[in-house]
């Protein structure tokens, strides 16, 4: 066998732990680490151990969205409060111009922002998302394919 330092053939080869990795080396090579009790020859891989069950999963979070009109519902609350744009940004530490975009639709929130506007107004702008608006058809269902279109 080989000294996995030096590489000097070694008949009896000692165990030994050197920065911290076990290895099989010669008497020369075993001062640089800590030696173990010699032992036979171990092969250099060993299989990696299989787990019996699968880790478990994170439950499925629900998607957000904001509300489709959620442009007149932060405006009508943010003058029900008698605030002003510029207020309402320094509550929510936004720019003014943000809430403008805001109000006329031309921003859509992200779940972070429309947060804090639905904390500081009272308001509720965020829906559950409902992935499941596309209809499926089935092939006997005798509906138009675009093979039909074709003929």
């Amino acid at each position: 066998m080989l000294c996995e330092v030096c590489g000097r053939e070694v008949e009896r080869p000692i165990s030994a732990e050197i920065e911290g990795v076990a290895m099989n080396v010669c008497t020369g090579c075993a001062k640089f680490g800590s030696t173990k009790q010699s032992s036979t020859q171990k092969p250099a891989f060993e299989k990696s151990k299989k787990f019996s069950h699968a880790p478990p999963r994170k439950p499925k979070q629900t998607e957000l969205e904001a509300v489709d009109d959620f442009a007149d519902l932060i405006r009508a609350a943010r003058e029900r409060k008698g605030l002003k744009r510029e207020d309402l940004g320094r509550i929510i530490n936004e720019k003014e111009s943000v809430i403008a975009r805001l109000e006329s639709g031309a921003m859509v929130p992200d779940t972070k922002l429309a947060r804090k506007i639905e904390r500081a107004l009272d308001i509720k702008i965020l829906g559950v998302l409902d992935g499941g608006d596309f209809e499926r058809s089935d092939y006997s269902s005798g509906g138009m394919t675009i093979g039909d279109l074709i003929k």
